[in-house]
């Protein structure tokens, strides 16, 4: 006669669950579980707004893609130090198969990313999950008025023309001409500076300017301190709400 292991008949007898209606302590618990992720999700916000608002991070990184790394990697800390599960926790809530411990650090990137979407990305899922009610929030990127438009102004170095260290920015409008802004810098050429790090060489560093639309625009770079050294002009007219952007060899 086969014997059975102690372990293989006591899962044997067990009810298997996997059918069961989710009754309302499921729901509970799960509501139970968001919350705690929306608290840690409100705490690392907290924590990174210091290093966020910190005026050289401002400098250097503003309006750039620096700030989604640093709360992913602190989220990874996060949850590898207090020991934070959520997807497997609400996985198994929701009668998913338990997932292999070998994979546990694919649930651990899930989480930390909920953490690092911030309390704003927990509010999606509470009011997905109808745990919270829907509250219309406009999230609209900058975009120029309906009636203007935006230009931004790149200094390419040209290396052939020595020393020119400063531009200026010139634009005429018709008949109306103004010097509208100063570039220290040359504009990056590494893709991984400009996706980073703000553009010093150009104008605005972040953004745009805003300028008329329908009439006939004239921009420029000229050396600071060589009125006689310019670069090719960008000429053309805007239609309302465009946003070009513009490089200068100088």
């Amino acid at each position: 006669m086969p014997t059975v292991s102690p372990v293989a008949a006591a899962h044997a007898n067990s009810p298997d669950n996997s059918d069961r209606p989710l009754s309302v302590g499921d729901f509970s618990t799960s509501a139970s579980t968001l919350l705690k992720l929306f608290v840690l999700a409100a705490l690392l916000e907290s924590a990174m707004a210091i290093v966020f608002n910190w005026r050289p991070f401002l400098m250097l990184f503003d309006g750039r893609g620096m700030k989604t790394p640093c709360m992913l990697l602190m989220a990874l800390l996060m949850v590898y130090w207090l020991n934070v599960d959520v997807v497997q926790t609400l996985a198994a809530q929701y009668k998913f198969p338990a997932m292999d411990p070998q994979d546990k650090w694919f649930a651990d990137l899930l989480t930390a990313m909920v953490i690092a979407g911030g309390s704003a990305g927990v509010n999606k899922l509470l009011v997905a999950l109808g745990y919270r009610t829907v509250l219309k929030v406009d999230d609209i990127k900058p975009r120029p008025a309906p009636t203007t438009a935006w230009i931004s102004v790149a200094w390419v170095k040209d290396k052939s023309r020595q020393g020119i260290d400063t531009v200026n920015v010139e634009i005429t409008n018709g008949s109306a001409f103004a010097v509208v802004g100063l570039l220290n810098h040359s504009s990056s050429r590494n893709p991984l500076m400009r996706l980073f790090v703000r553009d010093f060489g150009r104008f605005p560093h972040s953004g745009g300017w805003e300028v008329p639309v329908n009439v006939p625009l004239s921009i420029c770079l000229v050396a600071a301190n060589d009125p006689t050294k310019t670069s090719a002009p960008w000429s053309g007219t805007l239609s309302p709400g465009a946003m070009v952007d513009i490089e200068l060899r100088l």
